[in-house]
């Protein structure tokens, strides 16, 4: 994928943000995330859910050996890089909270499938569960709980979603195959807005567009059915069930927040000639058709917020009236934050998320936000590729490039960067003919990111420089099927 540094950085940065939703809106992938009430399970039923759906909630069968799920887990940690997210540097926080989610697992009878919790470093109210159990739940999140039985809620939701097995690996591979088509284009855009605080505000929203696109976003049916399931396994776990309607608020006032800042902040995308020559695609249009899939998809879950919290208490109502209510677990919970080493770390990652706040809020951010994002990137952190990317952008936007390329580097050396790292690495190495150690990571986002299609343009001509056979490479590029993509290919191995 040609990435285009310096002027054109905001672009870099959004690689998987709107062309993944704006794909749907031009109508080349089914919008999964609107297939009504489908497998709705729950509504209506009459007793425990869990008793209904027991037999078949989803096991280990005795097939898969540790190693080979943390192999899995590992595959899933790879899928959020891909997603320009990372893993935070918080191993206490994210050992309790494992704790916490290994009590609601012992309560189910058997041997439950196994899953995992890692914590992200962003600022948003965010959870979501991939393909292979891996739970991630972002530090805003935690912090914006209040309990141990609010976190139980959100962790027994996310884990009803595996053991309902709603994972679709179609569904993950459709949308990374149409999802990633429009990368190329969109990179060859640029922000229209010219100050510092706009080109924040896009990306945030990009941001948003790459979260509801490439993570799983579940239908009506199949988040009622989580919901519930999640109730039963709060009360055998002996919290207190009234956190998940609790927790489904504070759902509802983020997205209410994300649609207030959507609709006053419209993304706009200019065309350079050159590549209006070159694609035959509207970029005005496709950024639209992103922004405008985003909003739809707030109201959405705006509206289903609400409805979900009803039927949580209408089910309680219905199912456990006489139910247990032990006092909401605040203490134990917010304990776990004040421990030295988790104290620390929190502290500098809240002092990056000033950082990207000042950069959208103010019109000096920029050099308000350097000093926030140093602190951030010392001591235990100092190695964090969250902060480190953070502070590349600040950087690269003040002009000081040679800094800018540290913290890029520092970044990657990690082993934990976004994809989005090795891209400009892989850039910038072709930009000087350094064709062996752009080849050297091609080859290393090969086996961290599972062979992403939309690297093999650059592949070809790396190859090609290096007086390498391509055959291979363009009949992976012909197996996607994607024209536009397979354009690129064949005009990287005429180049």
């Amino acid at each position: 994928m040609r990435i285009i540094v310096g002027k054109h950085l905001l672009a870099c940065c959004v690689i998987t943000s709107f062309v993944l939703t704006g794909c749907k809106g031009l109508g080349d992938i089914v919008n999964f995330s609107d297939s009504g009430d489908a497998g709705n399970r729950s509504e209506g039923v009459q007793g425990k859910f869990i008793d209904r759906v027991r037999t078949d909630l989803k096991s280990d069968d005795g097939s898969t050996s540790s190693t080979e799920r943390q192999a899995a887990w590992k595959k899933d940690v790879g899928y959020i890089r891909y997603g320009n997210k990372t893993v935070a540097n918080l191993p206490q926080l994210q050992s309790y909270v494992n704790n916490v989610f290994a009590k609601l697992r012992s309560s189910l009878p058997g041997t439950p499938v196994s899953a995992t919790v890692y914590i992200t470093p962003q600022k948003d109210f965010e959870a979501y569960t991939l393909e292979h159990g891996a739970i991630f739940i972002s530090l805003g999140t935690l912090l914006s709980l209040e309990n141990e039985d609010e976190l139980a809620a959100l962790l027994a939701h996310e884990y009803a979603h595996v053991l309902l097995n709603h994972h679709s690996k179609d569904t993950f591979e459709i949308l990374t195959r149409y999802g990633m088509r429009y990368a190329n284009i969109y990179l060859q855009t640029r922000s229209n807005a010219k100050s510092q605080e706009k080109r924040m505000k896009t990306l945030k929203i990009a941001n948003w567009v790459t979260d509801k696109a490439l993570f799983p976003n579940w239908n009506k049916g199949q988040e009622n059915d989580a919901d519930i399931l999640a109730v039963d396994l709060l009360l055998q776990s002996n919290y207190n069930a009234d956190a998940m309607t609790a927790m489904l608020k504070k759902v509802e006032l983020t997205v209410l927040e994300k649609k207030d800042f959507v609709a006053q902040n419209p993304v706009k995308v200019t065309k350079a000639a050159k590549d209006q020559s070159k694609l035959n695609i509207d970029l005005d249009v496709l950024a639209a058709n992103a922004v405008g899939s985003l909003e739809h998809q707030l109201d959405r879950d705006y509206e289903s917020a609400k409805v979900r919290q009803k039927r949580v208490r209408d089910y309680l109502k219905q199912e456990y009236k006489k139910r247990p209510r032990p006092g909401y677990q605040t203490a134990v919970y917010s304990t776990h934050f004040q421990e030295r080493a988790t104290k620390s770390r929190v502290g500098q990652y809240l002092s990056a998320h000033k950082a990207e706040q000042t950069l959208m809020l103010d019109k000096q951010g920029l050099n308000k936000a350097a000093p926030l994002c140093e602190k951030a990137i010392g001591g235990s952190l100092g190695e964090d590729p969250y902060a480190r990317m953070l502070m590349y952008y600040i950087r690269n936007s003040q002009k000081r490039a040679d800094n800018a390329q540290i913290n890029l580097e520092k970044a990657y050396a990690t082993g934990g960067a976004p994809m989005y790292a090795y891209e400009l690495l892989v850039e910038q190495h072709m930009q000087r003919k350094q064709f062996e150690q752009a080849k050297v990571l091609q080859e290393e986002m090969e086996t961290e990111f599972d062979k992403p299609a939309e690297m093999l343009p650059n592949m070809i001509t790396v190859q090609k420089q290096l007086g390498n056979i391509t055959s291979m490479l363009l009949l992976r590029c012909l197996a996607t099927g994607d024209a536009e993509l397979i354009k690129q290919c064949n005009l990287a191995s005429k180049s």
